[in-house]
This record gives C-alpha cells, sequence and structure tokens, in this order.
C-alpha cells in the first residue's frame, strides 16, 4: 500500500516519523492565522489513523529556542518535544495515545510550542562515532537539528514540515567575538553620549520602548479575548514588535481594532525613533548550504544503514518571496531522495476538501 501526505506519497511505509514546526511563525497573519496549524494538525491525525498496524512511527514536535545548557552546536537554539522516545507500532492503542497528545498542540491561544502537547518527552542525543566527520562548528537549520533527532530513530520516512528553509551558520572564534564585541561597545558609547546632549538616559529610553511594546501586547491580549469569546480565531504573533507589522494591521483593521505604537520617552520631536544598537554578540557567521549538504549526508551515514527519505513541506504566506527558500529546500529533499512541496492555507483547505469528498 502507499500513503499521501499533502501531496507525497510514500509506497508501502514502514518507519516513519513527522518532523513538525511548532512556532509561531506559521499562525502569523502573513502565513495563515491561527486556523492554518489547525489544519495541519488534523492531516497529521489523518495520516497516523490509516497507517497500518505494521508500520511504526513517531513524531517530533519543535521550535527555535534556547534548549538549556549543551555541548554541541548542532543541539543549540531548539526546543523538542518527541512522542515517544522511539519508534512505535500504529496499533490502536498507540494511535488512541497520540491523537490525545497531539490533540491540544497549538490549539489555545497562549499555549503554543512543543509544550502545548499532552507530555513532554526530551530528546537524549545519541553520540555520534568519532569517524563521523561532523563539523562541531557548523550551526545547521533549527528544523535539521529535530531531524537529527528523527534520523536516530531508524526511519525509512521523514516528513519535515517548516515555516522557513532556516539559515546555515559557523561558530566563530575568539578573537573576532572580541572584535564584535569591541564594535557593539562603541556604538553603546556613542549611543549614551548622543542621547545625553539631548538631556536624555540611554536607560529610560529602552525601558520607554520596552514599555511601549508591552503595552501593545496587552491590548492585543484584550482583542483576542474579544475575538475567542466572539467565536473567532486569536491572531497570533510570535512578539509584540510583529504587532505593527503590515499583515498583521491589516487583519487587525479587518476586524476593527486598532493599535498604536505609544513612541513617547523613545522618540525625536520630529517623530523618529531612536535606533538602539545592538547589545548582544553575534557568536556566528554565514557558511553555505552546501557546506549543510555534505554535513547532513555524513549524519545520515553515520545514524542509518541505509538513508532515510526526507520529504520537504515550507509554509509560506500568500505574499512570501520563498524563491530562494523553495531552492533551498527543494535540494535538501532532492539529495535525500524525497520530494519538496510549498504549501499555503489554501492549499491545506484544498487537501482537506478532497479528503472530504473521498469520504
Amino acid at each position: 500500500m502507499s500513503l499521501s501526505f499533502l501531496g507525497a506519497t510514500t509506497p508501502n511505509p514502514s518507519q516513519i516519523i513527522f518532523v513538525v514546526d511548532t512556532g509561531t511563525a506559521i499562525m502569523a497573519p502573513a502565513k495563515g492565522g491561527f486556523r492554518a496549524f489547525a489544519i495541519i494538525r488534523e492531516e497529521i491525525l489523518r495520516l497516523v489513523g490509516k497507517l497500518p498496524p505494521t508500520c511504526r512511527f513517531n513524531v517530533i514536535l519543535y521550535r527555535a529556542g534556547s534548549s538549556g545548557e549543551t555541548e554541541a552546536i548542532a543541539d543549540a537554539g531548539v526546543e523538542l518535544n518527541l512522542f515517544r522516545s522511539e519508534l512505535v507500532p500504529a496499533s490502536t492503542e498507540a494511535k488512541k495515545d497520540f491523537f490525545a497528545w497531539m490533540a491540544p498542540v497549538n490549539a489555545e491561544l497562549g499555549k503554543f510550542g512543543p509544550g502545548s502537547a499532552t507530555r513532554s518527552t526530551a530528546w537524549k542525543r545519541k553520540p555520534l562515532p568519532p569517524d563521523a566527520g561532523i563539523d562541531p562548528l557548523l550551526y545547521p537549520p533549527v528544523w535539521s537539528r529535530a531531524v537529527h533527532a528523527a534520523l536516530e530513530q531508524q526511519p525509512t520516512t521523514v516528513y519535515v514540515i517548516t515555516s522557513t528553509d532556516g539559515v546555515v551558520r559557523r561558530a566563530i572564534d575568539a578573537e573576532t567575538a572580541g572584535r564584535r564585541r569591541a564594535e557593539i561597545d562603541k556604538a553603546r558609547t556613542a549611543f549614551n553620549a548622543a542621547l545625553a546632549k539631548e538631556g536624555l538616559n540611554a536607560e529610560a529610553v529602552v525601558n520607554a520602548r520596552n514599555s511601549a511594546y508591552r503595552k501593545a501586547g496587552r491590548e492585543l491580549a484584550a482583542a483576542n479575548k474579544k475575538f475567542l469569546d466572539a467565536g473567532q480565531d486569536p491572531i497570533v504573533v510570535a512578539g509584540n514588535d510583529q504587532i505593527f507589522t503590515a499583515a498583521t494591521q491589516a487583519e487587525l483593521k479587518r476586524r476593527g481594532v486598532t493599535i498604536t505604537l505609544d513612541q513617547s520617552g523613545w522618540s525625536r520631536a520630529d517623530g523618529t525613533v531612536f535606533k538602539i544598537p545592538e547589545q548582544n554578540v553575534a557568536n556566528w557567521e554565514g557558511a553555505s548550504w552546501n557546506d549543510f549538504h555534505a554535513q547532513l549526508a555524513k549524519l545520515q551515514k553515520a545514524l542509518l544503514p541505509e538513508r532515510a527519505v526526507l520529504n520537504m513541506f515550507l509554509f509560506v504566506g500568500p505574499n512570501d518571496k520563498a524563491l530562494n527558500a523553495t531552492e533551498n529546500l527543494t535540494a535538501v529533499a532532492k539529495r535525500n531522495g524525497g520530494t519538496f512541496q510549498l504549501l499555503t492555507t489554501r492549499r491545506l483547505e484544498e487537501f482537506q476538501a478532497r479528503e472530504a469528498a473521498a469520504k
């Protein structure tokens, strides 16, 4: 038998893992709104429900974020939650458990991300063979760090749903980091001096800006409460600064809500806001996708006797410019025996409509 998932067909499924981006980006107004992830969740539940008992499966939820203390750069900056610590047979009991586990994921305002499932199972990274050839200084895209966790479980097929292709970076050395720190400190000193000439205090300006964004966040929370009380979907943003993107402002306007950014205390008389310099040192620099492709190939070879198929799904908004991301993820899929699919809310709704018509 074969299984079809969002346009990708898997013949004779035996060991399947879903790697799913549960960050808020997919639900942002510019992407697809709150409904977008609900459809993705329903499609995963539908496919798992069709798996034969001879097939083993797992689901790994991820989002960009802190992973706490880690010895490996490749593990940093990602939060993971595994349905099970290893592949599980698709029995009736396992499916029932999975349906309950997955049902609340990104289903309630304020409860987003991997931890919104009914329980959490952390990834316990296994050591790689000494001769694996993995570059310890390479930062791969966040989704690929979740794929690493998947490959350790020996799947034959992996479905990766992501809101971005991500970036490939390499850790910088201590000397470069020191130069960057000196440049940042110099910029901060100049900023403080410029403010002092205007009779202002840098800390007060920063606090005013932060207070303005917190105020906007409270206003959005109040608006979302009204939306929910009226049976409408909430407006989801990754951070309070995202309230003022064109897409979010357009959605607020469509719903009759106005949220403006209070610039008092951190802007000049002409209305221009002070450009507050960066405080943190970026401990990385850009690397090439060819570096990443080579790294992923080595990872596959080190972890599996036969390469797992990677099917890549990129979720985009109607106005997203996704040419580069499409090229990057198409290359990943092709190099790993899989296919690439571009997803939008409209396309997801079409998949659902076809499924409903086929019943």
